[in-house]
């Protein structure tokens, strides 16, 4: 059972018996979880503009699992049912437990139920989160974690590649990294075996210095996104987005590759970004007008759903019984 006293060793440990005990009775409800809510989006008769789609957009189911050593962990899965067919039908799943200690409440999440690796949320990353975002956005997260909070609205996060921690005035260790959030910057640490959150930063209340390495951290590794080969079309097209909405992707890029391009003296350096900053002049125009088009489809769409969504009766059980509804004498004279 985890104690308030535990070495981060032993912590690490007790979480490992417990996850062997759980990881495939979670596998399996996770499974159950989406294939129960793909089936009833595919199959509910409900259509908008012709591609099937459920009635609720989101469902969550929370549950306990108590272990034979007394440690309760928590899951929580969520069916994202999104407009846009079945590239926008998303299962996500968390598996977290609170650690309580004599100083306030920390927590531990399994990353994922095949292979065993830890995430822990200090103290003190959770204070700052409160402090610099929550608080000043207003935003109480009920009886939902913290960390499960910042995790839900903070997806596809990325490790800096450009700066080191010492540029972000961290402590530069051996496995200290800083990542890149929709929200700000954090940082983690490896420590016995755990991936642990040391602290955060709200993009908002950045400094000078570290707002430059938020914006071409971003800038950089969305254009690496948009031109690797690694890259499937669904995550290009969300960084061709996310590029064509930043109005000074050109101007930042620009300035990264003047610090940090070398300057053999031939005039290399300088026709390369005359380079950019034409290519840039070109697209922003097209970008633009290609955003333009896409909220025009969108309000197209919107306008059409309320003509076109429809549902297939032929698609609801037999044993189903739908009673006509009969109209007084005279009512459809009225």
């Amino acid at each position: 059972m985890f104690t308030s006293t535990m070495t981060d060793a032993e912590v690490l440990e007790e979480a490992r018996k417990d996850f062997f005990e759980l990881s495939g009775k979670v596998r399996m409800a996770v499974e159950r979880f989406a294939n129960r809510h793909y089936r009833v989006a595919v199959n509910n008769g409900l259509c908008f503009n012709d591609v099937a789609r459920g009635l609720i957009p989101r469902t969550v189911e929370q549950r306990q699992w108590p272990t034979r050593r007394r440690n309760v962990w928590r899951t929580y899965f969520c069916f994202d049912n999104l407009p846009g067919g079945a590239a926008r039908r998303v299962c996500q799943y968390f598996i977290y437990i609170p650690l309580y200690r004599e100083t306030g409440t920390e927590y531990l999440f399994f990353h994922g139920y095949e292979k065993f690796f830890i995430e822990r949320f200090t103290l003190h990353f959770i204070e700052r989160y409160k402090e610099r975002h929550l608080a000043p956005h207003g935003i109480d997260t009920g009886a939902l974690p913290i960390p499960l909070y910042f995790f839900l609205h903070n997806p596809d996060n990325f490790p800096g590649t450009y700066y080191r921690c010492a540029d972000i005035g961290v402590r530069q260790g051996q496995h200290n990294k800083f990542w890149i959030a929709k929200e700000g910057i954090f940082v983690t640490d490896y420590i016995d075996g755990m991936l642990t959150y040391i602290t955060f930063m709200d993009k908002d209340t950045l400094s000078p210095l570290k707002a430059q390495v938020y914006e071409e951290e971003k800038v950089w590794h969305l254009a690496k996104t948009l031109i690797s080969d690694d890259s499937d079309e669904e995550t290009r097209k969300r960084a061709a987005t996310a590029i064509a909405s930043m109005p000074q992707f050109g101007d930042i890029a620009r300035r990264f590759v003047n610090r940090n391009l070398e300057d053999p003296g031939d005039g290399s350096k300088q026709a390369t970004l005359r380079a950019i900053k034409e290519m840039w002049q070109r697209l922003k125009p097209n970008m633009k007008a290609a955003l333009d088009e896409s909220d025009r489809r969108d309000r197209e769409l919107l306008r059409r759903n309320r003509t076109t969504d429809r549902i297939f009766l032929d698609r609801l059980p037999d044993e189903l019984d739908i009673k006509s509804y009969h109209l007084p004498p005279g009512a459809k004279d009225k």
